[in-house]
């Protein structure tokens, strides 16, 4: 077990290293929000999210989360296409599958598993293997190993979600 942790350590080093040589060179930590254009989208996000969480807080909270999750789905669906939606649902399945050896609760699995594939994504994005099959192997890879387990969890969702009688 010993040796595991410390390949893995060493690992994470590795990709950390990658990161900030990348970040540094690449000029990523550039202010822009200190910029008038910068500053002025970020009023203007921040308006809409205070307006809308507000409304919804006073009045029915229970759906700000549910209606907040369907807006940013649309807006996707809108912007970025159905490609955008289907991207964002693997990522999620990958990250349960993945965080599931880590922790088997649920939302400490999501959290842990997204941790593990944003580095392993944002050090993959510094090397000459920076190709859509890359991308689509590491989200795909975790779902087809862990297929029956989401499935599981797929039925339990869907069981959840259309007991809810609160809304």
């Amino acid at each position: 077990m010993a040796g595991v942790r410390t390949s893995f350590a060493l690992f994470l080093a590795a990709i950390a290293a990658l990161i900030v040589f990348g970040a540094l060179t690449e000029g990523v930590f550039r202010p822009d929000i200190r910029t008038a254009a910068g500053t002025h989208r970020f009023l203007v996000f921040l308006a809409c999210f205070v307006g809308w969480s507000t409304f919804w807080v006073a009045v029915r909270p229970a759906w700000l989360m549910p209606l907040t999750v369907a807006l940013a789905g649309a807006w996707m669906a809108l912007t970025g296409g159905a490609g955008a939606v289907l991207t964002v649902i693997g990522l999620a399945l990958a990250c349960r599958a993945v965080g599931r050896r880590i922790d088997p609760n649920p939302a400490i699995s999501i959290a842990m598993g997204c941790a593990v594939l944003i580095l392993s994504i944002q050090g993959l994005a510094w090397l000459p293997v920076n190709t859509p099959a890359v991308y689509i192997t590491l989200i795909a890879a975790p779902i087809a190993l862990d297929h029956p387990e989401l499935r599981g969890d797929m039925a339990v969702i869907a069981r959840r979600a259309a007991s809810v009688d609160r809304w």
